[in-house]
């Protein structure tokens, strides 16, 4: 009955990705009564993308439940964790995309395209980096070994504002279509984004340990966080499956697996290798910031004004600004700033609360410092620069523009970063360009009617003389045209 129901949700599914996503998604799945369901919604939870250009603490890209959180200061210190992994694994750091994903389950997973996502559960539950680290180093395995499914490569070129929107129209097309099936694929649906789109069998779970310790080995770290992580997650196998942390769910876990993981801890020498003390302490200001952003109540009782430490000083600026006490906030930060005046975090929360506060000024005076010390910060650059399009004038529509192509080269698949760039130039007088930004802001959400409209006006207003303008637009042309093609298909 269970496999009969995932074929159904499979063919349902399939049919609503053709229809709301023509051509960008190619997916062989095995349909199974245990993984069946999970790994069909793979193709379409995949997230393979550059992720977008929306910021936390100033805002998570929610659609349909499903919260993509993005901050500078979190994925750097992530991907400074997972560098020394990946090197020794072989793999380009700048290769891989580190997302965050809003949900207090405790897991992490990997997707086709070099994508690792951790659930903010697991970062903070989290005992130290240690674990978190070891944990990158398992999920690496299975990137190494080649775990994933595959999917075609257009799906890595999406943006996440475009998987996800995908999401919410392929369960609007199901509910409204045929709304038997629609409600046995959405609630099928909640049970597989609760799993977290992807499990590994038992054997390759083991694979990915092996390679993971060894990935640990080489970069000259100790598999002691990561045997502690799992310590903890050895008997979730014994419990009804209701009952498991997600990351048991999506990890089959087995005590064989943890005793291996000790055999492994044993022979490679007793003592554990720590992280520096500075990123123990990035890794616990990110855990406070987090845990003051999702949950301000719970972060004043941890971190009470008694404690004067910068860990808690920053959670209790975060919580003040949560709880709408923005006075509160900013003379926190300003206490914060005197204290690290070259902390660009600290200048970018500031410029953030001015922003949502309306006062463009001082908002524009904070991001400017911070995105000057960080000039390769994509996602900051376009917080900076939404910033100053705010202002309307021409000196600051120019910036923003300059900021936001920096912030296009790092990041080229950020929906958003696109549409400023044509407020810019269209602020600036300049239609050709802004209908460029325009239809490659379409392209990267499959909306190609809105592209081609687009294009078409750009070709209108580009100088035939404009060299790099005129490249882009025949390249975009090129790529709306094989949309289009596989659209029909």
């Amino acid at each position: 009955m269970e496999t009969g129901l995932n074929i159904l949700i499979y063919r349902t599914l399939k049919e609503a990705l053709r229809k709301l996503l023509p051509g960008t998604l190619r997916y062989r799945c095995s349909i199974t009564a245990t993984y069946g369901c999970r790994l069909v919604v793979c193709a379409s939870l995949i997230l393979a993308l550059s992720i977008g250009p929306m910021a936390y603490p100033r805002q998570a890209l929610a659609q349909g439940g499903a919260q993509l959180l993005r901050d500078t200061e979190t994925e750097r210190l992530l991907y400074d964790m997972a560098t020394p992994i990946f090197t020794a694994a072989g793999v380009s750091p700048k290769a891989v995309r580190i997302g965050i994903i809003q949900d207090n389950t405790l897991n992490a997973f990997v997707t086709q395209g070099l994508n690792m996502f951790f659930h903010t559960g697991l970062l903070l539950e989290a005992g130290s980096a240690e674990e978190v680290i070891g944990v990158m180093a398992h999920e690496t395995g299975h990137i190494a070994g080649g775990h994933l499914i595959r999917l075609r490569g257009t799906v890595q070129s999406a943006s996440t504002q475009a998987i996800l929107t995908t999401l919410l129209g392929i369960a609007a097309a199901i509910g409204t279509g045929r709304g038997d099936i629609g409600a046995a694929v959405i609630s099928g649906g909640q049970e597989i984004a609760n799993r977290s789109i992807l499990s590994f069998s038992r054997a390759q779970e083991a694979s990915a340990d092996a390679a993971g310790m060894s990935f640990l080995t080489a970069s000259g770290q100790s598999a002691h966080g990561f045997l502690r992580f799992m310590e903890r997650l050895g008997e979730q196998d014994l419990l009804p499956a209701n009952r498991q942390v997600e990351y048991a769910r999506t990890h089959p876990l087995t005590r064989n697996r943890v005793q291996a993981i000790r055999a492994y801890v044993a022979q490679h020498g007793t003592e554990e290798i720590k992280v520096s003390p500075d990123m123990a302490d990035r890794f616990a200001r990110m855990q406070a910031k987090l845990r003051a952003y999702l949950f301000p109540r719970i972060a004043f009782q941890r971190f009470p004004a008694s404690d004067q430490s910068i860990t808690a000083q920053y959670a209790r600026a975060v919580a003040l600004w949560r709880t709408d006490d923005i006075s509160g906030a900013i003379k926190a930060l300003d206490r914060l700033i005197a204290e690290e005046p070259e902390n660009p975090y600290f200048h970018e929360l500031m410029g953030q609360i001015y922003f949502e506060s309306g006062k463009i000024d001082e908002a524009v005076t904070a991001y400017a410092k911070a995105a000057d010390i960080l000039p390769d910060a994509a996602l900051l650059q376009t917080s900076y620069a939404q910033a100053l399009i705010a202002k309307d004038d021409k000196a600051s529509l120019e910036l923003a523009r300059d900021r936001l192509q920096l912030a296009v080269r790092q990041e080229p698949n950020s929906p958003f970063s696109h549409r400023l760039l044509a407020r810019a130039y269209g602020g600036l007088g300049l239609e050709g360009p802004a209908r460029l930004h325009l239809a490659e802001e379409a392209v990267l959400k499959r909306d190609l009617k809105v592209a081609r409209a687009n294009l078409e006006r750009a070709k209108d207003a580009i100088p035939v003389d404009d060299g790099p303008n005129r490249i882009r637009l025949n390249d975009l042309e090129n790529q709306i045209n094989e949309l289009e093609a596989d659209s029909d298909e």
